[in-house]
């Protein structure tokens, strides 16, 4: 009965440490957000079936990154939340995933959904880990988005590399370095474009 006492007291100081820390990312944030803070947390951890310490690791990753509005940022828990679950993954990296695709594209916190979906769909034809995949959509996410690639674009290359045989690792920065070409040619390959005639420049449409 004392060690589960004492597991309880030590569950809950921890609980209470990670609320505080995703107040702390709220400047305007007052003493009731505590409270409120917390329902969400409990509500959503009753929702879906993982610990309150969990759901609140992903409020404070998604505060962190931008969503700090309470509906937001308890949109895009849920949805990373329910991504973890799914793909048998740990709820920051979900978290991280969410948030790093639905920033570079500009995407809203009440329509996490709609990424996430798109998330589990790119992990299952990926296969592997999600962690794997995960690591694939932040080394390529931006520079995708910066030759006009859409996000089906990006989940569906990132899932075609996850499959390669030669790894991850070894795949995605040569594949950042090719995108980031294409934005921002190199030395070498600006001069090779201009002896060819070719012209980077932007005109007066873009």
């Amino acid at each position: 009965a004392v060690a589960f006492a004492k597991s309880a007291y030590s569950t809950f100081v921890e609980f209470s440490h990670n609320v505080t820390k995703v107040l702390s990312q709220i400047p305007e944030a007052g003493r009731a957000a505590f409270g409120e803070f917390s329902e969400i947390a409990l509500r959503l951890s009753r929702e879906i079936g993982r610990s309150a310490n969990e759901i609140t690791d992903a409020l404070r990753l998604a505060v962190s990154v931008g969503f700090s509005d309470v509906a937001d940022a308890t949109e895009v828990a849920r949805q990373a939340t329910r991504l973890a679950t799914a793909s048998f993954a740990d709820i920051q990296t979900t978290t991280e995933a969410l948030t790093n695709v639905m920033n570079s594209y500009g995407v809203a916190g009440r329509d996490a959904g709609q990424v996430a979906d798109l998330l589990k769909r790119g992990h299952e034809l990926a296969g592997g880990e999600m962690n794997d995949f995960a690591h694939g959509l932040g080394m390529v996410a931006a520079a995708v988005h910066g030759v006009g690639g859409s996000m089906e674009d990006l989940v569906g290359i990132t899932a075609l590399l996850s499959r390669s045989a030669a790894g991850s690792s070894r795949i995605f920065p040569e594949i950042q370095q090719l995108f980031m070409e294409l934005v921002v040619p190199g030395e070498k390959s600006a001069k090779t474009m201009a002896a060819l005639g070719v012209s980077m420049a932007k005109d007066a449409k873009g």
